[in-house]
């Protein structure tokens, strides 16, 4: 079903001639910005049996501009695009835990008008999942200072790399999703436990004084 609808879309961006996203190197791609003022300082508490993906993602609010866009798809027609990059979140590890760090204002808003879009978690496996938000951004200097969200998180069936991690209410009521181990984690009663023990549903909301985030990522057959 991948393979056919990666074959489909191929052949429509042949017939409507598409272009692609911005790449480094283009004239259009996003420059850094060497002096940044909206920091976020992230802590990452994984459980060690859990393998989780985060990226960061900025887009092009003037995507209406020919030189901010590009002709692909949305929704599976033809359209124009605008351009966005999403790169890799990395840690590295100090006094026991894992670090990492961006800026909300880490590009340059340039021509397109950069702006950032949303800190992102892998789902599941990537050949049949797609990222979903972990927190979600307003321009709101009211919204606290610290932040924390917690992903609950079960292996793929059959495999020691993939995991699907979800928010406790998603993981907990849903019926599991394809290649996935059976039966369902957490449970209801984990559900409830875990709330009540103060876990935070992503995507969680944050501003531009919300300097810490603390991304709690639990094993969904231990805790």
């Amino acid at each position: 079903m991948v393979r056919k609808s990666i074959s489909t879309a191929l052949i429509l961006c042949a017939l409507a001639a598409c272009g692609r996203n911005v790449e480094p190197g283009d004239a259009q791609y996003p420059l850094l910005n060497k002096s940044p003022q909206r920091p976020l300082e992230i802590t990452l508490v994984q459980a060690p049996s859990v393998r989780s993906k985060f990226s960061v993602h900025w887009y092009a609010e003037n995507s209406l501009s020919d030189k901010c866009s590009y002709s692909g798809f949305s929704s599976g027609a033809p359209a124009s695009v605008g351009y966005s990059i999403t790169v890799p979140l990395l840690f590295s590890s100090s006094s026991g835990a894992l670090h990492s760090k961006f800026a909300f204002d880490m590009y340059e808003p340039g021509w397109c008008l950069y702006k950032f879009g949303a800190l992102l978690y892998q789902v599941g496996p990537e050949a049949i999942s797609m990222p979903a938000q972990l927190i979600h951004y307003e321009d709101d200097p009211s919204l606290p200072n610290e932040a924390s969200v917690d992903l609950w998180c079960f292996p793929a069936l059959g495999s020691t790399q993939d995991f699907w991690c979800e928010s406790i209410s998603d993981a907990s009521t849903q019926s599991p999703p394809p290649a996935t181990q059976i039966p369902r984690l957490p449970t209801p009663a984990q559900a409830a436990a875990a709330k009540a023990n103060g876990d935070k549903e992503p995507p969680v909301l944050v501003g531009p004084n919300t300097h810490s985030l603390v991304i709690r990522v639990h094993d969904a057959r231990i805790n």
